[in-house]
């Protein structure tokens, strides 16, 4: 069995080859080692469906106060105005922040 090289600090690791640590062909310890080429930054793209999902999730999920006034616009035939549907379309509408 052979004995491994020693390690020399002056060598860097573009100058030993990979087998047996000693310096490679043609390639000087006293050469710098080429820069690695720049990585692309990594990037994600989010849906619209998933950016509209995400921001449902931050509206409150239940607002007791409000379903009961609802209940009881709906039990007195209030609730069913096109003023008011055009009024709840158009909150919700600003709320997703899809408006003009």
């Amino acid at each position: 069995m052979s004995d491994p090289a020693p390690i020399n600090p002056s060598q860097t690791a573009s100058t030993l080859s990979r087998l047996n640590g000693r310096p490679r062909p043609g390639v000087r310890a006293d050469q710098p080692a080429a820069a690695a080429p720049p990585r692309p930054a990594d990037e994600a793209q989010i849906s619209q469906r998933a950016s509209l999902l995400s921001r449902l999730a931050e509206i409150p999920v239940v607002r007791i106060e409000a379903v009961d006034r609802a209940r009881a616009l709906l039990e007195s035939g209030e609730l069913d105005t096109p003023e008011r549907l055009d009024r709840a379309l158009d909150a919700l509408i600003d709320d997703l922040g899809a408006g003009p």
